[in-house]
């Protein structure tokens, strides 16, 4: 906020009290039936004089996050608002994908749960809801359930690189893999890469180097990591384009979960090759865009090696990429959807 040119912000969110650790133990155990639980902690801020006003005197009220979509009530404070609810992912994709990999039968119930919860969610927010915004033409697809609807806008996320010239590429024979590993999806994917990938892309090239950074890891699988040769384990990093600088490849090898990838799209604007699963790509490309999709670990390791001991194919694709993927993603043509989503007219306006 300090570099932007915005006018006002005020932080609404408080901290503490009686009431938010009560609802904090209430939105826990929810949250271990529903993945999607209304984010009841913000509520005493959310029904605060101050937070009740700004929505009452606002001119678009924009919620992001399938969890905050809940809150899309809050018109009620101001009928005449233009409300614009943004989810990053359709969340019923993902507790599908949950529930398709679930064997235990109260793994199944939960999932088949929080699958029809995030279903009825979603028929809730296209009623009430002015525009709902999504970031893939994918998206905007499932959520629709195949009919048109013009209420559903695609945005493409903006992931522009902080540094010009964009190119990150090392002959270095190193492999990134890069994530917050407190998602489950995360760190369930690292645990099948290093499990079923890894071993036969070192057996093939052993002075390749696998570099896994992101916060998040848990103590176990931590422990398992220190053990693997060839891996390299380095944490949180303080600039996302320092991860990119030392790397020949990027992998992407996420099993489940929903949305666009933003961890597909970060190297292809670096100008990296990316191997990638079927649901790593999903609303972003297909064999067009990537080095490679493959969901068999065999035919995945291949690919990786065939990358890292001859890369002059896949570098030159990595860098036409680069030039379509800085078209889509850039600020500016983020900043103009923004705009023109924010200023056109919807049926309660003058």
């Amino acid at each position: 906020m300090a570099t932007t040119d915005a006018r006002t912000y005020t932080g609404l969110l408080t901290q503490g009290g009686l009431v938010r650790r009560i609802l904090t133990i209430v939105f826990n155990s929810a949250k271990r039936l529903d993945a999607q639980a209304p984010f009841l902690t913000v509520l005493p801020s959310l029904l605060s004089i101050r937070s009740l006003r700004a929505i009452r005197n606002a001119d678009v009220l924009d919620i992001q996050w399938s969890d905050w979509a809940h809150w899309s009530v809050l018109r009620v404070v101001n009928p005449r608002v233009k409300l614009i609810v943004t989810l990053h992912d359709i969340t019923s994709q993902s507790a599908g994908r949950r529930l398709e990999q679930a064997r235990r039968p109260l793994q199944r119930a939960k999932w088949t749960l929080s699958r029809s919860l995030a279903r009825l969610l979603q028929v809730f927010v296209l009623k009430v809801a002015d525009q709902v915004v999504v970031l893939s033409d994918k998206d905007r697809d499932l959520l629709a359930g195949g009919r048109s609807n013009e209420k559903i806008v695609v945005v493409s996320p903006p992931l522009e690189t902080s540094s010009s010239g964009g190119i990150f590429y090392s002959p270095n024979k190193s492999v990134l893999f890069l994530a917050y590993f407190l998602r489950q999806e995360n760190a369930e994917a690292l645990e099948w890469f290093i499990d079923l990938v890894w071993p036969e892309v070192f057996r093939a090239v052993p002075d390749a180097q696998l570099r896994i950074v992101g916060t998040g890891l848990s103590p176990a699988l931590s422990a398992r990591l220190s053990g693997i040769p060839g891996v390299r384990v380095e944490g949180f990093i303080e600039c996302v384009d320092d991860a990119y600088r030392d790397t020949q490849l990027a992998v992407v090898p996420l099993r489940s979960g929903a949305g666009v990838k933003f961890k597909s799209i970060d190297p292809l604007l670096r100008g990296l090759p990316v191997v990638a699963t079927s649901v790593g790509a999903e609303g972003i490309g297909g064999p067009e865009i990537f080095t490679a999709i493959e969901d068999d670990p065999i035919r995945f390791a291949n690919a990786v090696q065939r990358i890292l001991l001859d890369p002059k194919d896949s570098v030159g694709k990595a860098n036409r990429t680069r030039v379509w993927a800085e078209k889509k993603y850039g600020m500016r043509a983020f900043a103009l959807k923004v705009e023109t989503l924010y200023s056109r007219r919807t049926r309660g306006s003058k």
